[in-house]
């Protein structure tokens, strides 16, 4: 009987964090060390390539979305900054693929480097990006 019960808690729990959840929690751990980057060198990284890498014996890898399949990390001409995972069909747009991106200004109106500030990832959010990835999402979801 307990190894039954055993198999039963396994199943729901392994439903509890579904792969769409992993891919949003590593797009927001991303935009920390986005931020963590910038405060320390002035600047935002060219590539994801640039920040620390996951110790596998302690950290899920946060630079694969929940499929496995690498973040896509872009600077936009108009210096946003997006971070996005491709959810279960592996390509963007439309669908659910709205919803796993996060969209940041990196600088501020005057020109000055936002990112890497303390308000950084609560105020320059682009309005309308949040979807189901945003701040309060991750807020929510780590009570």
């Amino acid at each position: 009987m307990s190894v039954i019960s055993a198999a039963m808690v396994g199943f729901a729990c392994s439903e509890l964090v579904t792969r769409t959840d992993m891919t949003r929690t590593a797009i927001v751990k991303v935009c920390f060390l986005l931020n963590d980057y910038a405060k320390d060198h002035g600047s935002l990284p060219v590539s994801l390539d640039a920040l620390p890498k996951p110790k596998p014996d302690r950290e899920i890898n946060y630079l694969v979305d929940g499929w496995g399949r690498p973040l896509v990390y872009q600077i936009g001409k108009d210096s946003t900054v997006t971070v996005c995972g491709r959810v279960g069909n592996g390509l963007f747009g439309g669908g659910d693929d709205a919803n796993t991106c996060l969209r940041y200004y990196s600088k501020r109106t005057d020109g000055t480097l936002w990112a890497g500030s303390d308000d950084w990832l609560l105020a320059a959010q682009v309005p309308g990006s949040e979807g189901k990835v945003g701040m309060q999402w991750y807020i929510n979801r780590t009570k």
